[in-house]
C-alpha cells in the first residue's frame, strides 16, 4: 500500500509500509534527504525513513555508524519489506503501497478518498502484523547504531501504528492514510533537524 508501516518505517512503513519502508514501510515518505552525508545512498535512504545516523552533528559521545552497516541494514529492510509486499495475498491492496525504495506516495494515492473495503481492511491489519519483523529489525538496529535517532524512530513508529489502526478500522480513507503517513515522516525529519541530527 502506499503504507509505511511501523516505520517510520515505511516502517515502512503499510511500511514495509512505517515504514519505512514502511524500512515504511512500514515506515516514512517524504523525509528530507538533505540531512544525510553527501553522496551516501545508505544515509539518504535512512533519512527517508526518519532517521539520519549519518548526520554531521551528533550528540556527545555518539559516534557515527559504519556506512557498510547502514547499507546492510537498508538492504535487509528493503528485502524484508519487499518479501512481505510481494505475497499474492496482498495483491488487492498493492496499489496503495508507498514506493518500497523511497517510501513516497503518488499524487493519485494522496488524493484517494475511498476507504478500504472490509476485505481490504483485514488485509491492512494482516500486512501490518506480517511486516512487524521488518520494522522491529530496523528499530533495533538504528537504536544500536544511533541511540538518539532510535528514539525519534520509535516515536514515528508509534504514530504510524495509530494511523494504520485507523485505516484498518475503516475510519480514514486511503488518501488520508497516505497524507498522515507523509506528515509523520516530515515531523520526524523536523525533530532530527531541531536536535541537530
Amino acid at each position: 500500500m502506499g503504507f509505511r508501516f511501523g516505520v517510520v518505517v515505511s516502517l515502512p512503513l503499510l511500511t514495509g509500509c512505517v515504514a519505512p519502508p514502511m524500512l515504511a514501510t512500514a515506515a516514512f515518505p517524504g523525509m528530507a534527504q538533505a540531512t544525510a552525508a553527501p553522496g551516501n545512498a545508505a544515509c539518504a535512504m535512512l533519512a527517508s525513513y526518519g532517521v539520519n545516523p549519518c548526520a554531521q552533528s551528533r550528540p556527545t559521545g555518539e559516534a557515527a555508524p559504519d556506512h557498510a552497516q547502514l547499507q546492510a541494514l537498508l538492504a535487509q529492510k528493503t528485502t524484508c519489506t519487499a518479501n512481505v509486499r510481494n505475497r499474492a495475498e496482498y495483491a488487492m491492496i498493492a496499489g496503495h503501497f508507498s514506493d518500497v525504495a523511497t517510501g513516497n506516495f503518488s499524487m493519485v494515492q494522496l488524493s484517494d478518498d475511498t476507504k478500504p473495503t472490509p476485505a481490504e481492511a483485514r488485509l491492512v491489519a494482516k500486512y501490518y502484523d506480517n511486516s512487524q519483523p521488518c520494522i522491529a529489525a530496523l528499530s533495533t538496529s538504528v537504536a544500536k547504531l544511533a541511540p538518539s535517532q532510535g528514539v525519534i524512530l520509535d516515536q514515528s513508529i508509534a504514530a504510524q501504528q495509530s494511523v494504520v489502526a485507523q485505516l484498518a478500522s475503516r475510519r480514514i480513507s486511503w488518501g488520508e492514510f497516505a497524507q498522515q503517513s507523509a506528515k509523520i515522516a516530515q515531523q520526524a525529519a523536523t525533530k532530527l533537524q531541531v536536535a541537530g541530527l
